[in-house]
């Protein structure tokens, strides 16, 4: 019996090479994949929205635009459009969504996490795991797409992952900041563990707020970030208990509503799922996240990381993408 989700392809990026070359790796399927999903991430877009790119650029110091250069060539567009999508958290925050459970095993930690996103058929569709390496060394791994630069749900060889969730601060955003997505990539490159990644997703001036959670190899290695722009709270797992995150602030002390119908729902449903697991497979992951009380309309991508095993596998939902 078939099951309702599929594994996706792996893009190896080479980072010895120059950009313009390390992408050629990605087939032209694949690129017409990313151009669709693209176009459909740029029409959400305000009018407008590309002057922003040069600004962008300048904030984060030049460093993503000979990427970004690179794959706006593969996908016969701007460098500025491919720069803007991969800032598409902080100008579209209420368009995501997100259900994640951390687990303790006898292996270390566990993180299962659904990423929901619309439009939700191109990014199933465009999926792909990147895996940036260096000397044939495997650097950090990224759920990702042809034309992602920033980072949503990934995980670093130096032993931890990180991954995002939807919610809008209060107080708003802070165009001083460093854009969401664009800023994990940073972490995943730079941090050299657990703690030091955690360090850099409590402090860092962000544009927009969010729940980060940090898992390292480590059962204990197990924390939510509840960030605003320029505040965070840690929501950390309670001795061998499931961790969940989902779209609300519980920690940060400022009030909060739910960002989309239904998430302390599936908050809820994650715990009684989950319960204290000590030994979980994949398949019983996958299991939980297409949980018809789990999932949403908008769940593209489903991932599991294993820190500690250097594990990172990604999937979509079958009917999305037959």
């Amino acid at each position: 019996m078939p099951t309702p989700w599929i594994e996706c392809d792996i893009a190896k990026l080479n980072l010895e090479l120059p950009p313009v070359e390390r992408y050629r790796v990605l087939s032209d399927r694949q690129v017409g994949h990313g151009r669709e999903l693209l176009d459909g991430v740029t029409s959400q877009m305000p009018p407008g929205v590309l002057r922003l790119a040069e600004t962008i650029d300048q904030r984060t110091g030049g460093k993503f635009r000979p990427e970004a250069e690179a794959i706006a060539a593969r996908h016969g567009t701007s460098w500025q459009a491919i720069l803007i999508a991969n800032v598409s958290y902080d100008l579209l925050i209420m368009q995501l969504g997100c259900s994640t459970v951390m687990l303790p095993t006898p292996d270390g930690p566990v993180a299962a996490r659904n990423m929901d996103w619309a439009p939700e058929a191109l990014l199933a569709r465009a999926s792909i795991l990147l895996q940036f390496q260096l000397e044939d060394e495997l650097l950090f791994q990224s759920a990702g797409w042809p034309g992602s630069i920033g980072v949503v749900t990934g995980m670093s060889s130096q032993g931890y992952a990180i991954f995002l969730h939807a919610v809008a601060a209060p107080e708003g955003s802070d165009l001083s900041g460093y854009p969401m997505l664009l800023f994990l990539r940073t972490v995943l490159e730079q941090s050299d563990g657990f703690s030091d990644a955690l360090k850099r997703v409590s402090s860092e001036p962000l544009v927009t707020g969010g729940l980060i959670s940090v898992v390292g190899t480590k059962n204990e290695q197990r924390v939510v970030v509840e960030r605003a722009p320029r505040r965070h709270a840690l929501r950390w797992a309670k001795g061998d208990e499931p961790l969940m995150a989902t779209n609300h602030y519980r920690m940060l002390d400022i009030p909060s509503e739910d960002l989309l119908a239904g998430t302390c729902s599936r908050f809820d449903r994650l715990k009684k799922m989950a319960g204290k697991q000590k030994q979980i497979s994949d398949e019983t992951l996958l299991g939980i996240l297409a949980d018809k009380e789990v999932r949403q309309e908008i769940t593209a991508q489903h991932v599991i990381m294993r820190p500690a095993l250097n594990e990172m596998r990604l999937f979509v939902p079958a009917a999305l993408v037959e």
